[in-house]
Formats: C-alpha cells, sequence, structure tokens
C-alpha cells in the first residue's frame, strides 16, 4: 500500500491523525505490535519497566510532517508487515503517574514472566491498523469527547 493508495481510500486520514494528536496540555506516544491492538485496549499496555521509554516513543515532528510516510517506515518490511501502531495521550499533569503496578494475571503478552506494570486503557487513544490504515479508536480514552467532529 503506497501514500497514495491511502489519501485515496482515506482521504481524511492525516487530518484525523493530526487532530487526536493535537490538544493543547497533552503529551503523545506511540508503540508498535503485531499483537491484537484491540486486546491493548480492553487490557492497557503492559510494561516490564516503570518508564515509559521502555515500550512507547513520543511522537517525533517527522511523524506531524507526514503521518502516512512515518507510519509505513515504522511498518516497515518483513517482520512488522501485520503491525498495529498504538496512540497513548497523557496529559502532561498525568505523565509521571500514568503507569500503575500491574495487578491482574498476564492478559495478552509477548513474554515469559508477568508484566510487573501497566499503562491503562484511559490513555490510549486507539491504534492504526497498518494493512489497511483504518484507525480505530477507544472509546474509554480520557480525553475521548474531544474528537467529535473526525471523518473516520
Amino acid at each position: 500500500m503506497t501514500k497514495d493508495d491511502i489519501l485515496n481510500e482515506f482521504p481524511n486520514f492525516e487530518e484525523n491523525i493530526r487532530n487526536l494528536t493535537s490538544l493543547d496540555g497533552v503529551r503523545y506516544f506511540y508503540h508498535i505490535t503485531p499483537n491484537n491492538a484491540e486486546d491493548i485496549i480492553n487490557e492497557g499496555l503492559f510494561l516490564k519497566e516503570n518508564r515509559l521509554s521502555s515500550t512507547t516513543i513520543e511522537l517525533p515532528d517527522e511523524f506531524y510532517d507526514d503521518p502516512i510516510s512515518y507510519c509505513l517506515g515504522e511498518r516497515g518490511h518483513g517482520y512488522r508487515e501485520n503491525a498495529s501502531i498504538v496512540l497513548l495521550g497523557i496529559p502532561e499533569d498525568e505523565v509521571d503517574y500514568a503507569i500503575e503496578q500491574n495487578y491482574s494475571e498476564r492478559g495478552h503478552w509477548n513474554e515469559f514472566d508477568d508484566p510487573n506494570f501497566v499503562i491503562p486503557s484511559q490513555y490510549i487513544i486507539g491504534y492504526i491498523d497498518t494493512n489497511d490504515f483504518s484507525i480505530n479508536l477507544n472509546s474509554d480514552y480520557i480525553l475521548a469527547n474531544e474528537y467529535d467532529d473526525l471523518k473516520l
């Protein structure tokens, strides 16, 4: 799938992505997973360490400049071919407290040991399915009501 293919199928893709990641007072991160991103929306994003940088990357300027090309680059070729890009939006005053101790049993987790920490679902905006570039929103996202005018 090329950038032109994506724009033909989803003409509002870039506008929607920018709208989803442009609220004042919010820091935005992403996580790439070959697993079912719906599980992350439902269970939260599990972490081994108590650091956002252990499993997320803060959205760089290149993402905002050209969201489609950036997502295509992160998808890469080969092992990420079926990946989803999970978007997180955390209010600035909650970033230091967004990670919680995980007390639940292992859900959908790709390691042998149970995850020690979790970023709750309330901070997950949704995900981009890089197979078809659809945007799938999380209705439980803490700021979901801010996105009423999206043209998905």
